[in-house]
């Protein structure tokens, strides 16, 4: 257990003298206080700490429209930078964490003080999960505090985005400890990392329900005829090969949905009546964005405490099969 232990602490340690690790809390730090710059007066809102104010009769202190705006910001910044780039940018340091143990030099240095080869590589991983979700602590707890400071809302759900970020990371990780066992090469690992982060969100978006609309509906029957099998076996592929890939997307949307306070107006509604009364540029970005966004709907506590316990389960079961298979090629492999 000490071998272990010493393990993680040593990659915690090579991992924060990366340059990567100060830009990434820089960056999360910047993001917090963009959001934390939006606000709304007696007349309209601001942005950037009042830098640029835009009067407006429905978004206004104390509206509806304030919360319905503080809960788009906080869905998309979950979704693009906690659950989405700051995942990536974790993955650039942490990917060559094994393949710089596996060097010759190194290698003869660590490799005989662990008592297991397999003690090293869940050293190397759970150093790594660790790395980021202190970047997701930072971020989360910003977060939180910009809430409470600007709403009085100190919304609990949303602490969820740390056991999501560990879902979505877990699985990229041991696909990136995956190849560099196979490699030696933090590049390899990195890059098919990233492939198989894009590989498994078409599949799972291909094999997503698609959304209906009333005005669809009708034409959609007149195209039944056509190639029904192929499309019919294609569909069974892809849904297969989604269910036993990690649920990325799946986490994705339950973040977006549990991680900010409830709406009291749609999204859409919100982004049609900003385009009011405006037009050139900044109309047509709230168009775009009215027609993009979407409110989705609140489930039970219990239905989103089931589906969580999917997610987990699915994730973890993927990670864990792929570490083992490293742990394997790793045993058998000439250090």
């Amino acid at each position: 257990m000490r071998t272990l232990v010493a393990i993680i602490r040593d990659t915690l340690l090579a991992l924060r003298r990366r340059r990567l690790f100060w830009l990434q809390i820089w960056l999360s730090l910047l993001v917090v206080v963009l959001y934390a710059g939006i606000a709304c007066h007696a007349k309209g809102w601001s942005v950037v700490y009042g830098l640029k104010e835009m009067d407006n009769p429905w978004l206004r202190q104390g509206t509806p429209w304030e919360n319905t705006l503080h809960c788009w910001t906080l869905a998309r910044i979950m979704r693009w930078w906690v659950a989405g780039a700051a995942v990536f940018f974790s993955l650039f340091s942490t990917a060559a964490v094994l393949p710089e143990t596996l060097e010759p030099g190194s290698a003869a240095l660590l490799v005989p003080r662990a008592r297991r080869r397999s003690f090293l590589l869940a050293g190397r991983f759970i150093g790594s999960l660790i790395y980021t979700l202190m970047h997701a602590v930072i971020v989360v707890a910003g977060l939180w505090l910009a809430l409470g400071w600007k709403l009085g809302i100190w919304h609990h759900h949303l602490w969820f985005a740390i056991p999501l970020v560990a879902l979505i990371f877990m699985p990229l990780q041991a696909v990136a400890m995956l190849m560099g066992v196979l490699t030696r090469s933090g590049t390899a690992a990195v890059l098919v990392a990233l492939l198989f982060a894009g590989s498994v969100w078409a599949l799972q978006e291909a094999a997503s329900p698609p959304e209906t609309d009333s005005s669809a509906v009708t034409d959609d029957k007149d195209e039944e005829n056509g190639s029904g099998i192929s499309d019919a076996v294609t569909s069974e592929v892809v849904h297969y090969a989604s269910m036993v890939l990690p649920p990325a997307r799946d986490s994705l949307v339950w973040l977006e949905r549990r991680a900010c306070p409830r709406p009291q107006r749609t999204y859409r509604d919100l982004f049609r009546r900003l385009r009011y009364g405006h037009t050139g540029l900044s109309a047509a970005a709230a168009t775009v964005i009215a027609d993009a966004s979407k409110t989705e709907s609140v489930k039970n506590k219990r239905e989103d405490a089931l589906l969580f316990s999917s997610l987990l389960l699915s994730s973890a079961g993927f990670s864990a099969a792929v570490m083992l298979l490293a742990a394997w090629l790793l045993k058998r492999r000439d250090l």
